[in-house]
């Protein structure tokens, strides 16, 4: 008898099944925690394109020197409201005044709005349309559907959220667009401005595209 006893008494207590009850209400416990917590409520907003601003940068010199400007005229569809940055510029177009050429030089704005983009057919004209947008207003791609001198050429932009504004780029070559006859033009015409310190007068048709796009945002 005591022999039985005593292999009770050295039995490990950590074998010893915990108490039902305690279990259940540390249950009950959790359960109560997570169904006092709110569930979280994601705003709902919407986007309004309020300005899309065309830019771009050309190239001289062997060594590859940028020259930038933008346009003065030009004008964007009527943007519509969405739930969306993606949704609100998709369908968007825009029509640019190229003889409103602005490089921050009268005299050069001449000479490329009478060299070159009055070269054009029809003259002076460029237009763009969004087919597709994929992102969020944070960063994505945009195509744009590039309709100049009688040819019409999708590009796809990459984007990024700088400053509140959406900055999207991409590169374009002159001869996509038939444009030999304007690129002589004014390779001629600024012969002399375009040689650099190496001898080699260099006209690139390479030029970098980006659109400035300032958007409205509204949550509730």
């Amino acid at each position: 008898m005591l022999f039985f006893l005593s292999l009770f008494a050295c039995q490990d207590r950590s074998q010893e099944t915990p108490h039902v009850e305690t279990v259940k209400s540390e249950k009950v416990k959790k359960e109560e925690t997570s169904e006092s917590k709110p569930a979280a409520v994601t705003p709902k907003c919407t986007y309004l394109v309020k300005e899309a601003k065309p830019e771009w940068t050309a190239y001289k010199y062997t060594e590859k020197a940028a020259v930038g400007g933008t346009f003065n005229t030009f004008t964007l569809s009527t943007p519509q409201k969405s739930d969306s940055f993606t949704k609100a510029v998709e369908g968007l177009s825009i029509e640019i005044d190229a003889a409103s050429v602005e490089s921050n030089n009268p005299g050069r704005n001449a000479t490329i709005a009478g060299t070159f983009f009055g070269l054009f057919a029809p003259q002076n004209s460029i237009k763009g349309n969004v087919i597709l947008a994929r992102g969020d207003e944070k960063k994505g791609e945009i195509q744009i559907n590039i309709d100049m001198n009688g040819v019409q050429k999708p590009y796809t932009f990459g984007y990024e959220n700088k400053e509140g504004k959406i900055v999207a780029s991409s590169v374009m070559d002159m001869m996509d667009f038939n444009l030999t006859a304007p690129y002589d033009s004014i390779h001629t015409a600024c012969k002399t401005l375009h040689t650099g310190t190496d001898g080699v007068a260099k006209t690139w048709t390479e030029v970098a595209l980006r659109v400035v796009v300032s958007y409205d945002k509204a949550c509730k």
